[in-house]
């Protein structure tokens, strides 16, 4: 690769055809540089078929930010950031159909009783990606050979979405900064302009306990309260925030949705 000129790399990475494995086997849906089974290093799907024995005896961390796929939409046209209940339908109608359209948005609705048709929107599509971490979490708790710990980046950035009065919340690439404590204000990023000192309590909450697995392969910090290992019972997830608390089953109703549908 160190030969290749800087120019080609960037033409096979935007190429149609240049996608790496999705966690279950599926292409990944946005063009770039991904890991694929050459059949000496990554010898199966890590994820596709239970979980790889090569990684059996490894201790996992899984999860994802509360607001993820607010982050793709920052590139877009401002209106889904405000939109009514027929936009919603509009949005969503193009991966969802008829009475499957009614129970997905019916289920949402029920589960965040005062989320207005945008939030609903950006729940249904990060909890598209939730339920992959929870396929995974599931897998490898099957497996029974090492623990895995399951969390969701919480904190909502006051921080409005350039263009609108929508908050940002926890979207995608938020938990970047965080998770390294490095929250430095002249980042350059919108994002980053959050200085409030409950992001900055999330930011060490986050960081130290990245830093307590990646040392014993359990996750743990001072002044956070005990990460329990994830079940398919009790379910436990870490809801990382200024102050982080442990929240059993997460989103009950909306795992269910997916697990049944």
């Amino acid at each position: 690769m160190q030969d290749i000129a800087a120019e080609k790399l960037l033409e096979v990475q935007e190429a149609d055809g240049s996608r790496g494995l999705a966690p279950w086997g599926n292409p990944d849906p946005i063009p770039g540089f991904g890991s694929f089974i050459d059949g000496t290093i990554i010898t199966q799907n890590p994820f596709a078929d239970a979980v790889a024995p090569f990684s059996a005896d490894k201790p996992l961390m899984v999860g994802t930010t509360r607001d993820e796929t607010v982050f793709f939409s920052t590139f877009g046209p401002p209106d889904v950031f405000n939109m009514d209940e027929t936009g919603l339908r509009e949005r969503l109608g193009g991966t969802y159909k008829g009475a499957e359209l009614d129970k997905i948005i019916a289920t949402f609705q029920a589960s965040r009783p005062d989320a207005s048709p945008s939030q609903i929107y950006f729940a249904i599509t990060t909890s598209a990606i939730w339920k992959d971490a929870v396929k995974i979490a599931e897998a490898k708790v099957e497996q029974g050979a090492a623990p895995v710990f399951m969390y969701h980046l919480a904190y909502q950035s006051p921080v409005k979405v350039p263009g609108t009065n929508y908050s940002v919340g926890s979207p995608h690439a938020a938990d970047i900064n965080i998770k390294f404590a490095n929250t430095d204000k002249n980042l350059g990023s919108y994002m980053s302009a959050d200085q409030s000192p409950q992001r900055l309590a999330a930011s060490a909450h986050m960081s130290a306990l990245w830093a307590g697995f990646a040392r014993a392969g359990v996750p743990h910090a001072e002044g956070v309260v005990d990460w329990p290992a994830y079940d398919i019972e009790t379910r436990p997830t870490m809801w990382i925030d200024a102050e982080c608390h442990v929240v059993n089953d997460l989103d009950a109703e909306e795992r269910l949705y997916w697990a049944d549908s």
